[in-house]
């Protein structure tokens, strides 16, 4: 993108296999807002994650701080703080279809928070562990589903939502059509 103009620019990261919205400012005043929007926590940030097992609790906040360690992280009361919520929407034998909100945005932190509770997402080699049964996920089952956060330039609520890409879909479709 930044190769047709080079004032496109991303206010925010995802994982490398996380699917879903990506917020691009094109315009370097909007950026400068939008980047202390993200900031002073006025942005919500909406995932679906399938993760494995059952969580022990239907809904919960996971307040864990996070220890930075470059390209991964871990729970640990030395690191930075991090709260991501959660509640389980659907059952699915072996997994869960769990909405997820990261109240902050540590590096990995859904991946990190699951996999420290004993249910990591599935398809993450780098926080879980290898399935041998139950379908195989291409990659690490997090899907940013929606941003909601005032516009930049007006100050309104703006929501941007990416409907699941077809690869979550399947695995989906798979757990279900297992379960029955």
């Amino acid at each position: 993108l930044r190769r047709g103009d080079p004032k496109v620019a991303p206010v925010h990261r995802l994982d490398q296999e996380t699917s879903g919205v990506l917020l691009l400012s094109l315009d370097p005043a909007h950026r400068a807002a939008l980047e202390q929007a993200f900031r002073r926590h006025e942005v919500r940030k909406d995932y679906l994650a399938l993760v494995e097992g059952v969580p022990p609790e239907r809904r919960a906040t996971m307040d864990l701080p996070i220890a930075d360690e470059g390209k991964t992280g871990r729970a640990d009361r030395a690191g930075r703080p991090a709260v991501t919520r959660y509640e389980v929407l659907e059952a699915l034998g072996r997994a869960e279809l769990v909405p997820a909100r990261a109240e902050s945005g540590r590096h990995n932190q859904i991946r990190v928070h699951f996999a420290h509770l004993g249910h990591p997402l599935l398809g993450d080699r780098k926080y879980g562990r290898r399935r041998v049964d139950g379908p195989k996920a291409p990659r690490v089952m997090l899907h940013a589903e929606r941003l909601s956060l005032p516009h930049p330039a007006t100050g309104r609520p703006l929501e941007v939502e990416a409907p699941l890409p077809e690869d979550f879909s399947a695995v989906l479709a798979e757990l279900r059509a297992a379960r029955r």
